[in-house]
């Protein structure tokens, strides 16, 4: 491998969402994943990739509400 190439990775990302309508307002509720598969991801356009790949594994869950 040159250099400049970084090796192959598969990146799993997932983002669901459901909103509810509510009396004054509507409520959404949302879970997003993020590298689902941890995987060593590094950008080849990235000047820093073989300094910092990209972060690993993340999961985050909320409630949004709009009025």
């Amino acid at each position: 491998m040159r250099r400049d190439e970084t090796g192959s990775f598969t990146e799993l990302q997932i983002d669901l969402s459901h909103s509810f309508e509510l009396e004054g307002g509507e409520l959404t509720l949302f879970a997003q994943g993020r590298n689902l598969l941890n995987e060593d991801i590094r950008r080849h356009t990235s000047f820093i990739k073989d300094k910092a790949p990209q972060p690993g594994r993340s999961v985050n869950v909320g409630i949004s509400y709009k009025f």
